[in-house]
Formats: structure tokens, sequence, C-alpha cells
């Protein structure tokens, strides 16, 4: 039996020409069924300044550049549920990039033994005690924020801000 070098052109031309399209008309399909409907739930949010997406495993990561915000819970809810709203509920794993420099990721670090200890033993308002304490020595804003889900921390200095949503462990999480 002899090969015929055309016929084998002709395949491999046609199955990359059938891959790209493929691809092309996917990404046409996410970005009308996932990138616009977030565009239009975010644009509602005054402290969204932008997104990305990836994957995580088997969910959809939404990377949202947040701005500065007065509640992080109530920012952080309200995002979620628009998120949910286009992506479903357990689909997504939201990440909010902040404006953190190496002082407010430092400071961060420091304060996980306090955020850790009040995630283990519930005594929430020792744990907001011993952060504000130990951040207002540093000259950065503190806010603490919990809820059945998570903890929300908010440190601040100057113009420069760092958002962490910490899970509790405990039922749902978001």
């Amino acid at each position: 039996m002899k090969l015929d070098l055309r016929k084998i052109g002709i395949f491999v031309a046609s199955f990359a020409v059938t891959t790209l399209l493929a691809i092309i008309v996917t990404m046409f399909v996410s970005k009308a069924t996932v990138d616009n409907p977030l565009s239009a739930a975010y644009a509602r949010l005054g402290f969204v300044h932008g997104f990305q997406l990836g994957k995580n495993g088997s969910k959809t990561r939404v990377i949202v550049e947040a701005g500065p915000v007065n509640d992080l819970r109530s920012a952080y809810l309200e995002l979620f549920a628009k998120t949910a709203s286009v992506i479903g509920d357990e689909r997504f794993e939201l990440v909010l990039k902040d404006t953190r420099d190496e002082q407010l990721s430092q400071a961060f670090n420091e304060l996980s033994i306090y955020l850790q200890e009040g995630i283990a033993t519930g005594k929430f308002s020792e744990m907001a005690t011993a952060v504000q304490s130990a951040t207002s020595a540093s000259g950065i804003q503190s806010k603490l924020t919990v809820d059945s889900q998570n903890v929300y921390v908010m440190l601040v200095r100057g113009d420069r801000y760092l958002y962490e949503v910490i899970p509790r462990g405990v039922g749902d999480k978001k």
C-alpha cells in the first residue's frame, strides 16, 4: 500500500483549520457568555477597575482589580453575588487584586497569628484588638469584619491598601 502524501497533507491541514476554528468559536462563546455579562455586572460597582479570567482546575478564577472601599465585607459579598449570577455559585474562585506594598504584606504576615488564633478559637474581639494594636504602631489603619463564612481584613497605608478574605472553615465558603 502506497501512502499518498498529498492526501495526508490535506488531512493535516484540515485538522489544523478545524482545531483553529474550534478555538476561535470557544473564545467568542466565552466572551459572549462570561466576559461581556461580567463587564456589565461589574460596571455598576464603582470599586471595580477591571478583571481577568483564568482557570484553577475545574473552576474559573476571577481576578478583580479592586479600588478603595469603606467596607470590604459588603463590597466582597456584592462582587461575589454579581459573579455568581453570571458564572454560577460553585464554579468560580474570586480573587481581589489590591495595591499592597512590601510594608502592608509584611504587616499582614505578622498579623496572621492573631487572625488564625481568632478563627480557631472564635475570639474575634480579642483578634480585632490584637490586630488594631499591632497595626496602629506602624501607621497602618486596619479594619476587620467577620461573618459566618469569612474574616475580611483591610489594611490601609496612605494610598496603598491590602484586602484579604480568609475562609473561617465553616459552612459554605464564599
